[in-house]
Order: C-alpha cells, then sequence, then structure tokens
C-alpha cells in the first residue's frame, strides 16, 4: 500500500494539458533536423512526452471508457515505447507526433476534464483584446471631457494606439 495521498484523477489531466504546453514550447522555431540536434530541447520534449503518458495512466478506466475520443491506449502506449526505447526511438514518428497529436490533445483533455482551457498564445490574444477595449472606453471618456471642456486632442486615431499589438514575450 502507498503511503502517497489519493489524487484526484482531473489533476493528471490538468497535468497532461501543461506537459503538452511544455512540448509545443520546447519544440517552436525547429524544424525537425535541428530539434533533434538540439540535445536539451530534444530530451525535455522526450520527457514531457512520457509525462503525458504516465498521467494518462492515473485516469480511471471508468473514465478513460467514458471518452473513447481520447486515444487512450496510443497516449499510454506511446509513453511506454519512449521509455523502453533506450536509443531506438524513432525521431520521424517522435516530430510527428510532436506537430500533429500533441496541439489537438490540449482541447478534448480539458474537454474531459471538464475545464475552459486556453493555449498561453490565446490567452495573450484575449488579454490584448480587453487591454484595447479597456484603452477604448478610457479614450472615449477623455474625449468627452475635452470636448465638454473645450480643450483640444488630435480627432484623427486612437490617444492610446500606436497600431501594433505587443510582441511576442512583451507584457
Amino acid at each position: 500500500m502507498s503511503d502517497r495521498p489519493h489524487r484526484e484523477w482531473r489533476f493528471y489531466l490538468d497535468d497532461m494539458i501543461g506537459f503538452a504546453e511544455k512540448v509545443i514550447a520546447y519544440t517552436e522555431g525547429f524544424d525537425q533536423e535541428h530539434f533533434v540536434a538540439s540535445g536539451l530541447n530534444y530530451d525535455a520534449t522526450v520527457r514531457n512526452l512520457e509525462l503525458i503518458g504516465e498521467a494518462a495512466t492515473h485516469v480511471p478506466d471508468s473514465v478513460r471508457s467514458a471518452h473513447p475520443e481520447m486515444p487512450w491506449r496510443l497516449i499510454i502506449a506511446t509513453r511506454n515505447r519512449l521509455i523502453h526505447a533506450y536509443l531506438g526511438i524513432d525521431n520521424d514518428m517522435l516530430w510527428s507526433i510532436i506537430q500533429t497529436d500533441i496541439p489537438s490533445l490540449i482541447t478534448p483533455t480539458a474537454t474531459v476534464a471538464g475545464i475552459d482551457h486556453m493555449t498561453n498564445k490565446q490567452k495573450l490574444e484575449l488579454t490584448w483584446q480587453e487591454h484595447r477595449s479597456i484603452a477604448n472606453m478610457v479614450e472615449v471618456l477623455i474625449r468627452d471631457y475635452c470636448g465638454r471642456n473645450g480643450i483640444a486632442i488630435p480627432e484623427q486615431g486612437s490617444l492610446f494606439d500606436d497600431g501594433q499589438q505587443p510582441a511576442k514575450g512583451r507584457k
């Protein structure tokens, strides 16, 4: 009997999403050749693919059976293959999994977990939209105030917009 406390199965699904996002982040900007040669990114990606499969093994059979849209057996089999394939990983297969299977795994996993999950890129886009909305409301208030008080301000364009979305990674 294990001394570990029982962990709610939905946490394992959330882990799967987090590991999948790491795989995407660790391989972003790479082509297959550079990824395979990268060393650190390669190893970190393989490890996170293994962890996706390990987390899937902790999802109860009843949940897996209720969600046949998820490729549970394939996820777990991929984990087993990576763990036991010591120096024998098929890099073409690995790259295909990274490029095709992992991105398409996030939303269905979040659906099974019952959470509304967004990728970091989606969160950034939503944050940008929210900031633009707030800036637009402030601009309306400023223009109204200035108009009522005879203060001259530019009529063309936005007071706050330089026309650019924030650069990737810029806060």
